[in-house]
C-alpha cells in the first residue's frame, strides 16, 4: 500500500503538477491507480480481502515511482530510503524534467504544501 499512499499524497498535495502528462505516458497504469484509489476509498479494509488484484502495486508501478520522485524532490524524506519503487529508464529524463519544471515554474498555490 506504500505505492498507493504515495500516489494519493502526491495527487492531493500537488494538484498543479502536470498529471495529464503522466497520464499520457502511462495511460493504463494511470487508470489502474485511480481505480485502486477508488477501491480503497470505498473500503479501507480492501487489503484484507482475498482478491487484491485491483489494488496490486504492479498495476501502477511507474505512477508510484513518479510520485515518489516528486515528493522526495520536494523534501519528503520519509520515502528516500524506501527501495520499493523502480525507475523507468525509458522515461526517467522526461520525468525528471517534468518535476524540475514544476518546482521551478509551476507550483503556484501548491507552494504552501512544501515542507
Amino acid at each position: 500500500m506504500v505505492g498507493l499512499d504515495t500516489i494519493a499524497e502526491a495527487i492531493r498535495d500537488h494538484h498543479l503538477f502536470p498529471w495529464p502528462l503522466v497520464q499520457r505516458l502511462y495511460h493504463t497504469e494511470w487508470t489502474a491507480a485511480l481505480n485502486a484509489l477508488q477501491a480503497v476509498a470505498a473500503n479501507p479494509h480492501h487489503g484484507y480481502k482475498g482478491d487484491t488484484t485491483a489494488v496490486k502495486s504492479a498495476n501502477y508501478r511507474n505512477i508510484s515511482w513518479i510520485c515518489d520522485r516528486l515528493l522526495i524532490s520536494l523534501g519528503n524524506d520519509s520515502l528516500k530510503d524506501y527501495r520499493g519503487f523502480k525507475e523507468d529508464p525509458r522515461t526517467k529524463v522526461a520525468v525528471e524534467k517534468m518535476i524540475s519544471d514544476y518546482i521551478t515554474h509551476g507550483m503556484g498555490d501548491d507552494d504552501a504544501s512544501v515542507s
